[in-house]
């Protein structure tokens, strides 16, 4: 049986690649270095903390209902990263399959566009990429939960999760 693909909203041009290494040094990852999820969130103050806080707690019962073991995800976040190279490459060679961007700010950090929407698939340098709510305003406004689910469900399907 075939493997489900997500469909693919739009490919950043390959002339893009120079201009978005000036997020690498932006960008910085944690967790797993062998995750094939990667979630991309602003979280300041180091990792701990982030999932001590409320967003932090929001994500934990995410990966659960995901089907997800906490452990084998990794993060990728919005600050200065310490680590030499391009991080993109650096996700493809450890096994990154999928990029999951919480929040404009986030999905807009990985993707390099101003005007990137949420529910849509991009290809990020050979990393598909979705975006959905921010989890600040899913915790600020449950309401907005079950659109985000919606989208979050592509990144199931595509890692044969559940």
């Amino acid at each position: 049986m075939a493997r489900w693909r997500p469909e693919v909203s739009e490919v950043l041009p390959s002339d893009a690649g120079e201009d978005l290494c000036q997020f690498c040094g932006g960008l910085s990852l944690r967790g797993s270095e062998s995750a094939s999820l990667r979630v991309v969130v602003d979280a300041s103050g180091g990792l701990d903390r982030f999932r001590a806080s409320p967003e932090g707690e929001l994500l934990q019962k995410i990966f659960e209902a995901m089907a997800l073991d906490p452990a084998r995800v990794g993060y990728v976040f919005l600050e200065p990263s310490e680590e030499e190279g391009c991080s993109f490459e650096r996700m493809r060679e450890s096994g990154t399959r999928f990029l999951l961007a919480f929040g404009a700010d986030a999905l807009s950090a990985v993707t390099g566009a101003e005007d990137s929407i949420r529910g849509k698939v991009y290809d990020c340098r050979g990393i598909p990429v979705l975006g959905t709510e921010s989890l600040r305003n899913l915790v600020e406004h449950p309401s907005l939960k079950r659109a985000a689910w919606e989208e979050i469900k592509i990144v199931i399907r595509e890692l044969g999760l559940k």
